[in-house]
This record gives C-alpha cells, structure tokens and sequence, in this order.
C-alpha cells in the first residue's frame, strides 16, 4: 500500500529576482511522515534544490549546546517554582508527575514557562511522537546533501530571554494550559500534526 506524504502548509512569494519559500513545520513527528525515498513532496525537494540558504528557526549550531541557556534562564538552584506557584497549582503540577518521580524532581527547580514547556514535551512524547522526526531535522537531513548552509533565524538566547521577560502571572497562565490533562495535550498535538499532514494552514494557524 502506498503511503501518502505528508501535505505540509507550503507557500512560494517572488519579488524581482528573489524567490522566498515557506514551509509549516512541527517540531515532532513520526518516522512515517518521511519516506526514505522521498522524505518531502517533489515541489518542496525542488524548492531546497534551488534555495542557497535554508533559514530554520534556530540554527543546528546554537543547538548543539542548548543546556547551559537552558539553565541560565529556566532553571533556578533552589526549588523555586513551589515559590512561584500558588499551594493549589503547584500540588496539581505534583499529581501531574506522580509517576515520573524525576521528572517532579526536576520541575522543583524551574521557572513556570520552562514547567510548562516540559509537562507538554512529556505528554507529546508518551504518545510516540519523536523530535527527531520534527520537521526541520528532517529538512536538514535532505538540505545538507543539496548544499549546506543553513542559518537561524534566531538565537536560542534570544528565543529564551523572551520568555524570561513574561510576568510571572504570564508564565503561570503558560503552565495553566499545560496543565490540562495528558489525554488534552496528546489530543492537541495530534489534531496539529493532523491539520500539519492535510496542509490546512489556516486552522494550523490557529
């Protein structure tokens, strides 16, 4: 039986002589989502082919070493997020994590938007998805045997201090959301890969 490829939102703008391509992107996936013949449909391979530069949203360098931004600006030495949480909220974060004993462990010491990003990766990935078939490490994989360079858009410094400049109020209603329940976020984030596989940009948007 042959497998569909994924439809991906997918735009082309031209001005003058440039020629810009826009690809919708997940950052999770499943291995099925990219053939090993053809991971991507033939007008999306034919735009890496012509494009001089792949723009991610972080370059694969700044990834490489992620950890100490990661603690700079998420992580506290004390286990400040009991601070950070009304006594309600932060004994639902703790029954949220009760069988994942290092991930509480973990959750103790960070800041409530770092909280939140982690209690949704959990769930995301107890439900099979996988980082490395995201969209852009598989964009990677094809472009580095076309060309090969590639830029971010921005820093992960950059993207991390925006966090950082949220209210706490604004980081806690981050965690409110997230705090839904693991059968909520795996319902989400399988309706975005669904809208992301059919190309319905317009609610993959929303």
């Amino acid at each position: 039986m042959r497998v569909s490829l994924p439809r991906m939102p997918f735009y082309m703008a031209t001005k003058g002589t440039t020629t810009i391509y826009v690809l919708g992107t997940l950052h999770v996936g499943f291995a099925s989502d990219y053939l090993p013949e053809q991971p991507f449909r033939k007008p999306i391979l034919g735009a890496l082919d012509a494009s001089p530069t792949l723009a991610l949203e972080i370059s694969p360098d700044e990834l490489l070493v992620p950890q100490d931004d990661v603690n700079r600006y998420g992580m506290c030495h004390s286990e400040c997020l009991i601070d950070y949480l009304p006594k309600p909220m932060w004994q639902e974060v703790e029954a949220r994590m009760r069988n994942n004993p290092e991930a509480r462990k973990k959750l103790r010491h960070t800041r409530p938007w770092l909280a939140s990003m982690l209690t949704k990766t959990y769930d995301t990935l107890k439900a099979g998805f996988q980082s490395e078939y995201g969209t852009e490490a598989q964009l990677q994989n094809v472009y580095l045997r076309v060309r090969g360079k590639i830029v971010g858009l921005e820093t992960l410094n950059e993207q991390m201090s925006t966090f950082m400049r949220l209210t706490s109020a604004q980081q806690r209603e981050m965690l409110v959301q997230d705090l839904q329940t693991p059968a909520q976020n795996i319902a989400d984030v399988k309706e975005l890969h669904r809208l992301w596989r059919i190309g319905d940009a317009d609610r993959f948007r929303g």
